[in-house]
């Protein structure tokens, strides 16, 4: 290993090398190292992620370019850097990307002059320098001092391009300097991806992957039945653009109608205004950045408890979108709460479930003859299911026992003889009663009957 960090393969002349690192560059070049016409460096993914990123950096036909990729294949889109310094004269054009010793990075020509990639740049010996396309597409020269006091650090010295969030632009493919749903916001030599409101980075660890809206699409909650304005909140960014990617222009229109135009459209996600017109936009929303116009972002209401309360309307069979205030201050009636759409499903399913499970409940299922009874004999199903987790599951399982509780009583009673010329046992041991009570009266009014009258003659006799 050399002190300029290049790593050497050498035979018996040790000034010849067998294989060397400076001819595998990855995302960095350093000081002495010299880039080929053909050569090329690639970024890593994200700051943690080391696997191939998002762009490139090739010198090719005497021009330095940066180009985005479409990750993760190799296909590279327009570039948003060009040196200009290729010429059809060789002697006029790059041949050579040089960072020298001194910690200069530029451009040889054939004719021996050089093309600075920066300029103004204070040079001090006493610094580490190091040249890397970082994840996020700008390339960085960086220096660091070399003292060993503990106040170690690389910082900027000079980058490529200017403004990425500008320069890097793609009217057909891709999502930009940042990923899609979010925009890009340059300060110095830094950038920095940010979601708009309502929307979420897609992996944490990584801000410049993209982002994604915190709620379900839009078409699959506004079904057009209930009021927009009560479903959705607008927020305004000022200063926030998506360019392209329009399915809609609206105008003349002021904001106000802007705003109201993607309210009311359930494919909409962002209006744009810049004074005169509006454009409205789908997701995902790509180029984000930070120029003169007016963004209106959709994002869903969130509620305390409930993200919609819907009321049901007896008249029209419709469903009323109301907040959880307005809620409150309204008559009790039939309402259902939606915490999303999926919830609802759900609810219905198991509804269901349950109501068929209760009308099937009389059927009981039996198995086959078991070993050592009698022919036909047959014995009531019993669940082998162990110990249920899910409270639903536990609902249901219980619907079902009592539904077989009630058929396996209703069998008892059919089992037993009970009809005697069209009364259950119950009635025949009401009439019983009554048969007996009846003899008994007779009984007793015979024996309080009067004597006849030659009865009372042969008495008197005696």
């Amino acid at each position: 290993m050399l002190d300029t960090g290049n790593f050497i393969l050498s035979g018996t002349n040790t000034y010849v090398y067998v294989w060397q690192s400076f001819d595998y560059p990855t995302d960095t070049i350093l000081p002495t190292q010299i880039l080929p016409l053909g050569g090329m460096l690639y970024s890593k993914l994200s700051a943690t992620d080391y696997t191939k990123g998002r762009f490139e950096l090739h010198f090719m036909n005497g021009n330095l370019q940066l180009n985005p990729i479409a990750w993760p294949t190799e296909y590279q889109y327009t570039y948003y850097y060009n040196s200009g310094t290729a010429n059809p004269n060789s002697s006029l054009s790059g041949f050579q990307l040089v960072f020298n010793q001194s910690g200069d990075v530029y451009i040889l020509l054939g004719n021996g002059s050089n093309f600075q990639l920066w300029q103004n740049i204070f040079r001090n010996s006493n610094n580490y320098y190091r040249a890397t396309l970082d994840f996020d597409g700008v390339f960085r020269e960086y220096a660091c001092a070399k003292s060993s006091d503990g106040n170690q650090r690389w910082s900027v010295v000079g980058h490529i391009p200017d403004d990425i969030c500008s320069d890097l632009t793609n009217e057909e493919y891709g999502s930009g300097a940042c990923g899609y749903n979010s925009y890009c916001v340059a300060n110095g030599a830094s950038i920095s991806c940010d979601c708009p409101p309502g929307f979420s980075y897609i992996d944490p660890n990584n801000e410049n992957g993209g982002c994604a809206p915190d709620f379900p699409p839009n078409c699959e909650v506004d079904n057009g039945t209930s009021n927009p304005e009560e479903v959705y909140d607008l927020i305004e960014l000022q200063d926030i653009n998506f360019p392209f990617g329009d399915y809609d222009q609206l105008g003349p229109y002021n904001s106000t109608q802007c705003g109201q135009a993607c309210l009311r459209d359930c494919n909409c996600a962002v209006s744009i205004f810049n004074g005169s017109y509006c454009w409205k936009k789908r997701l995902p929303m790509s180029n984000g950045r930070r120029e003169t116009a007016l963004a209106f972002v959709k994002v869903m209401k969130v509620y305390s408890v409930d993200l919609i309360v819907f009321y049901l309307d007896l008249k029209t069979g419709k469903e009323v979108a109301m907040s959880m205030e307005e809620s409150a201050k309204k008559p009790s009636r039939p309402q259902l709460v939606k915490l999303d759409k999926a919830l609802k499903l759900a609810e219905n399913w198991v509804n269901n479930m349950t109501k068929s499970t209760e009308e099937e409940s009389g059927e009981v299922e039996l198995e086959g003859r078991p070993l050592r009874l009698g022919l036909g004999a047959t014995v009531p199903w019993q669940s082998r299911v162990g110990p249920l987790n899910d409270p639903v599951d536990r609902r249901l399982h219980a619907k079902l026992e009592a539904g077989k509780k009630k058929a396996s009583q209703r069998m008892e009673e059919e089992s037993i003889p009970s009809v005697r010329g069209g009364h259950n046992v119950k009635d025949n041991e009401d009439d019983d009663d009554n048969d007996l009570d009846s003899r008994t009266n007779l009984f007793a009014k015979k024996r309080v009957m009067p004597l006849t009258s030659s009865l009372q003659a042969k008495k008197k006799q005696k």
